[in-house]
C-alpha cells in the first residue's frame, strides 16, 4: 500500500481521471480583462493576414527575413474566427466523442485542446469550447 506522500513515485503507462476522488471539479469564473494586444503581436497579426496572399509585398518580403518567417511559423489559429495569431489569448478544451465525430468503436469522449484568439470569439454563442483555467 503506497502512503500518499509516495504517490508521485508511481510509474504510469496511463492515467485515467474520470471519477476520480482525487480531482476536485470545481467551475471557476472567468475573469475578463480589456484585451490589450503588444506591439508585436498587433505586428504579427497583421503580417500574418497580409502574407496569407501569395501577391502581398509582406509574403514577398518574409522570403528575406527568415528570423521573422521562423517566428511567425509558430503562429495558431483562432478556432472561432479562424485568423491567425502569434500568443495564445486564450487556452481552451472541446469535448470530442470518439465514436460519433472519429468513427471509433470507443464512445468515450476526449478534452481536446483548442485555441482562441480572444474573448470575444470565446463571448461567441454557437460554440462548445470550454476555457481553461489554473487555480
Amino acid at each position: 500500500m503506497l502512503l500518499v506522500c509516495q504517490f508521485q513515485l508511481v510509474r504510469l503507462e496511463e492515467l485515467y481521471y474520470e471519477a476520480n476522488a482525487f480531482i476536485q471539479y470545481e467551475l471557476v469564473q472567468s475573469v475578463q480583462e480589456m484585451e490589450v494586444l503588444s506591439l508585436k503581436e498587433q505586428a504579427a497579426r497583421l503580417i500574418l493576414m497580409e502574407s496569407q496572399s501569395e501577391c502581398s509585398l509582406l509574403h514577398r518580403a518574409l522570403a528575406l527575413h527568415p528570423a521573422v518567417a521562423d517566428m511567425l511559423s509558430l503562429a495558431g489559429r483562432c478556432a472561432v474566427c479562424s485568423q491567425a495569431f502569434l500568443t495564445t489569448w486564450l487556452e481552451c478544451v472541446q469535448f470530442v466523442n470518439l465514436k460519433k465525430d472519429m468513427k471509433m468503436r470507443n464512445s468515450q469522449s476526449i478534452p481536446v485542446r483548442v485555441l482562441l484568439c480572444s474573448y470575444s470569439c470565446f463571448n461567441q454563442s454557437g460554440h462548445m469550447y470550454y476555457g481553461v483555467a489554473s487555480v
